[in-house]
């Protein structure tokens, strides 16, 4: 069941109601047919007075006596991002908005792979050293990007743990505000290196949580899930990736108000000296209780050793800069690997791992996976969906290549596919999954 509030008089409803295409979901229709279909209507509801918009410009539709709301576009639309809104007066209550986006992609679309660390701290919490020394060590490393994730709890604090001497006249959050600059000066003195500066959070609901792309630092060292809802309805475009989750025992409703932005699951965590472990079960979990999830790994570094272990996150992207990073694995266009030449490609009917592609019952469809790793040997590759069933596996000896294409069935129990890579050494890869919609209009 859905819910609508009214942004008039903040009444809250409950509305059944089903968009396609699918919230977030991708397609390659430059035409894509724009419907809502309703299973009950509030009664409430002036119907005479609905409007649709795309790309905030009112669009004529088509409605039928159940109240389903039809568009088909007049032109092509552009490759990228369209926001579709319809509006619904209620005379006593004010407007409700229904609000979701949709990607248009284009098929023949290639990317290239950079490896990174989206998990790392300084001295600037319990770490080591500073951010700008961070950066430099995992750029000599051969690391295309980094973020820095300090905690919350020590960012608040207003002295800084490495170097006294630095301040700011009037700031309130010194190291957080320099954690920004050291990012920014290292992103222009490199074009060959991206610095991310987020932070670690503390949740009561699904333990540690990185936040990135967000300027504002949250100003509790742990959050409860009002103070989340509170926070994403102010930022909308932050990131927020799970991490190690192994440490928490239950996990989070899907059906929580936040599941946008929530987009990544650390399926590795650790480096040495200290341990690391895989998250494989739960990751499998999250995916079958219907999170958009995107498996990230990383190396949650306290001391001095940025990018010295092999496990690593893999992202797609055309040219390698913060903001396509960014974009890239809001997109969930990424995998985590254990090597750091592992080369991990898997697409469905052209669309590009992490997807969510709209498709019916039975409908066949043509999984590509595509791998390489030229120091490390392939041992196995295998393509797995819910509950980590295996759909194809495929065994060969020391070999550095891998291609194949698998045919494969749409069906409602099948909701995600993703590709799990087996090295040598017992390392391992695991790609985004593509995730299925079925259309239900």
């Amino acid at each position: 069941m859905s819910i609508l509030r009214s942004v008039d008089s903040k009444k809250i409803i409950k509305c059944e109601y089903k968009t396609q295409p699918h919230d977030l979901s991708c397609t390659h229709d430059r035409r894509p047919r724009i419907t809502v279909g309703f299973e009950n209507i509030y009664e409430e509801f002036y119907r005479a007075e609905l409007r649709l918009y795309l790309d905030d410009e009112i669009v004529e539709f088509q409605s039928s006596d159940n109240l389903q709301i039809n568009y088909l576009p007049e032109k092509d639309l552009e490759y990228g991002e369209h926001k579709v809104k319809l509006v619904i007066p209620d005379r006593k209550n004010g407007e409700f908005h229904i609000k979701w986006m949709f990607y248009v992609t284009d098929k023949n679309k290639k990317y290239n792979i950079y490896y990174g660390n989206p998990h790392s701290h300084t001295s600037y919490s319990d770490g080591k050293e500073t951010p700008t020394d961070a950066f430099e060590y995992a750029r000599g490393n051969g690391l295309d990007f980094m973020m820095i994730s300090d905690h919350v709890g020590r960012l608040l604090k207003n002295n800084f743990s490495y170097d006294n001497s630095i301040s700011f006249h009037g700031c309130k959050y010194p190291k957080w505000e320099m954690t920004k600059l050291e990012a920014e000066h290292i992103n222009l003195k490199y074009d060959d290196f991206v610095a991310i500066a987020g932070y670690e959070l503390s949740t009561v609901f699904w333990g540690h949580i990185n936040i990135m792309n967000c300027d504002d630092l949250v100003n509790k060292k742990k959050f409860m899930i009002k103070d989340m809802i509170q926070w994403i309805h102010s930022h909308e475009d932050i990131l927020l990736a799970v991490n190690h989750p192994y440490k928490r025992a239950g996990t989070l409703k899907c059906d929580s108000p936040f599941n946008k932005s929530i987009l990544l699951y650390e399926y590795g965590n650790g480096c040495p000296p200290r341990i690391y472990k895989r998250c494989e079960e739960r990751y499998y979990k999250a995916l079958d209780d219907g999170w958009i999830f995107g498996p990230i790994n990383g190396q949650d570094n306290h001391d001095s050793n940025w990018g010295d272990a092999e496990n690593l996150t893999g992202v797609l992207l055309e040219n390698l800069t913060k903001e396509e990073l960014i974009a890239a694995m809001k997109m969930r266009r990424v995998f985590s690997t254990e090597s750091k030449t592992l080369r991990l490609s898997f697409k469905i009917d052209g669309y590009w791992m992490g997807s969510i592609i709209n498709v019916k019952v039975g409908e066949r469809l043509r999984a590509e996976i595509d791998t390489e790793d030229k120091v490390v040997d392939i041992e196995k590759v295998q393509l797995i969906s819910n509950g980590g069933v295996v759909v194809h596996e495929h065994n060969f000896g020391e070999s550095g290549i891998f291609k194949c294409i698998v045919d494969i069935t749409t069906a409602e129990e099948n909701t995600w596919y993703l590709v799990k890579v087996f090295m040598k050494d017992d390392k391992v890869g695991i790609s985004s999954p593509v995730f299925l919609k079925y259309n239900g209009i």
